[in-house]
């Protein structure tokens, strides 16, 4: 997507500019965010081609929490939770977005900023799997985004975290709505320390035609990850997201967003 690991979440950080909300130190549930599957989403959109507004919540800030059932996914208890939201110009529609999510070797173009080292890429590796998960392949296509899709990718992070395998499971995809959750299959590892087990790193997506070629962006991150030597900044997680919508909204990885 990390949570406790730069190495790990693969998913959120402030590029020059972006703004992070910070969570009060124990929210009710009324704070937490809120998918589009599940009412009102919650935080709301900024305006197209501004900063996705990214929101973390941690540790005993998460006690009043709950995985919304409209996930499909099964319920955890998270030790960090992340929501990013944005909104993208999108020329090619869905046929265009869905090749994007498709191309797993795009990922090693993905860049964010390391706020100790400048701008840096994500991954160091990644390509698609078989169905079974244990043979490469070529990348995937738009075609194979269809609803009930179950497609498995590697990615190796550009960190002291072992590679890992992913699951992506295609919830919905028409011409106005792609929805989809990605879940680690293998153990986040970095030497002997284990920093997330199976399941524990999940990504839930919802991205929806608004009008014309202007989309919305959701984005949910559960994970439960090991204490010790995975700790990171909340502007680290931030950067990581922000680099993942530009992924998919096609925007220029490695420039200041004001």
């Amino acid at each position: 997507m990390n949570w406790v690991s730069a190495a790990i979440l693969g998913i959120a950080v402030f590029c020059a500019g972006a703004r992070i909300a910070a969570a009060s130190d124990q929210p009710s549930a009324s704070a937490y965010p809120v998918p589009p599957c599940a009412g009102q989403s919650s935080p709301s959109h900024p305006d197209v081609d501004q900063t996705p507004v990214v929101r973390i919540w941690r540790d005993a800030e998460l006690k009043a929490w709950r995985t919304p059932a409209c996930l499909n996914l099964p319920a955890i208890t998270p030790n960090s939770l992340m929501a990013a939201v944005g909104r993208f110009r999108a020329d090619g529609g869905m046929e265009a977005i869905a090749g994007r999510l498709a191309a797993i070797t795009d990922l090693l173009k993905v860049r964010y900023f390391a706020f100790d080292e400048g701008w840096k890429n994500l991954y160091t590796g990644a390509h698609a799997l078989s169905e079974s998960g244990d043979t490469r392949r070529a990348d995937f296509t738009a075609d194979d985004i269809q609803t009930g899709r179950t497609l498995r990718f590697f990615k190796d992070e550009n960190s002291a975290l072992g590679g890992i395998i992913y699951r992506i499971s295609i919830i919905e995809r028409t011409n106005t709505r792609l929805v989809y959750t990605i879940v680690n299959e293998t153990a986040a590892k970095a030497l002997m320390f284990t920093a997330s087990e199976p399941g524990e790193f999940r990504q839930y997506y919802f991205i929806e035609r608004e009008k014309d070629d202007i989309w919305r962006y959701y984005n949910l991150v559960e994970a439960r990850v090991g204490a010790g030597p995975f700790s990171v900044s909340s502007r680290s997680f931030q950067s990581r997201a922000i680099a993942h919508f530009r992924q998919l909204a096609d925007y220029p990885m490695d420039i200041a967003w004001n």
